[in-house]
């Protein structure tokens, strides 16, 4: 800032200089005044002192509001309304005014913005919902029908996929839907198994529980939403008359760990650091249309809002592990 300050102003310095330097010429070619060199000389140093003291107190005064300026740009300011310097020159009035007539313009946008996104979320939302009725109704109807099985995987389908964009419509508000209870984990996992029924019979999977009896802090809607999740993935990669375990686990940390574990392929080693990322499907997924990449995103997501960790490892089939943290390091976990 010195540096810019010197050559804003080396148009006052050379002025400066010249004025001096014609002084100086005009007492030396001037016969009537008579003055000693070193008079000249001390008189020219008293001038640049004084110069130097000039521009050190207007460096001080003018530069004060481009400083804390400068200021808000390195640390983040909540609201620029209040934190930009008060004026005390025409030109930083003008400057002022600009940067609070653009900050004004900008949280109209902001405003505007967030409006709109709050209407799409209660547009999607509601179709959602909307969505949701007739296919429970048709899934009544169906279940009366005979050599329906094709329709009814078809609904399946339809419903998990309306269910999971509902979710997300919901994810980025999710902090202000959940409610934290004591839960054991086979009230949350079996409803999951009932629902994925229809598809474990066709593919003749077994599903084993060991030790899901233990009480997990979470909330359990979402919860459910994250184990479905999981699930259904276990579900859609296992071979046929294949079999997926379902353990809970206790650490020595205190906390409880969700094992599903299928018999399917496997993922490759490549892609295991990217199954977490929002439309990554994979070899596995790409060999499948109806794979949207969307499932251990979302996974992942509702997790870390809940929470709890997600780890998945893959050599003989897949193992997805959940991990519940006992309240005292739930709460550091979800501080981070």
């Amino acid at each position: 800032m010195k540096k810019m300050f010197i050559k804003d102003r080396i148009s006052w310095i050379l002025f400066f200089v010249i004025w001096v330097a014609a002084g100086d010429a005009l007492i030396l070619l001037d016969d009537g005044i008579e003055i000693h060199t070193e008079s000249l000389l001390y008189l020219n140093i008293l001038q640049l002192i004084l110069l130097n003291l000039f521009l050190i107190w207007r460096f001080i005064v003018e530069t004060s509001f481009y400083r804390s300026l400068t200021s808000m740009q390195k640390h983040e300011v909540g609201d620029w309304n209040e934190a930009v310097p008060e004026a005390h020159f025409g030109s930083e009035e003008i400057t002022r005014e600009t940067i609070l007539c653009a900050s004004r313009s900008l949280q109209m946008q902001i405003s505007h913005l967030k409006a709109e996104q709050a209407e799409h979320l209660d547009y999607v939302t509601s179709w959602v919902h909307e969505v949701k009725t007739p296919l429970t109704a048709m899934k009544l109807i169906l279940d009366d029908k005979q050599g329906m099985e094709d329709v009814i995987d078809q609904w399946m389908k339809i419903y998990a996929l309306v269910d999971q964009q509902l979710h997300v419509a919901r994810l980025p508000d999710l902090q202000h839907d959940f409610i934290l209870k004591k839960v054991s984990l086979q009230s949350m996992v079996v409803p999951e198994i009932q629902d994925l029924a229809k598809w474990c019979i066709e593919k003749n999977l077994e599903i084993d529980l060991v030790n899901t009896d233990k009480v997990v802090t979470t909330d359990p809607k979402w919860c459910r939403f994250l184990i479905r999740q999981v699930l259904s993935n276990a579900v859609k990669y296992s071979p046929v008359d294949g079999k997926i375990h379902i353990t809970g686990e206790n650490e020595s940390d205190g906390r409880i760990l969700l094992r599903i574990i299928d018999e399917g392929n496997g993922i490759n080693p490549a892609d295991l650091p990217k199954v977490f990322e929002k439309g990554f499907t994979g070899d596995a997924g790409r060999k499948s249309n109806a794979a949207t990449g969307l499932g251990l995103y979302l996974a992942d997501a509702v997790a870390e809002r809940l929470g709890h960790l997600i780890h998945i490892e893959s050599k003989r089939g897949t193992t997805v592990t959940i991990h519940y943290f006992p309240s005292n390091m739930f709460d550091e976990v979800t501080k981070m």
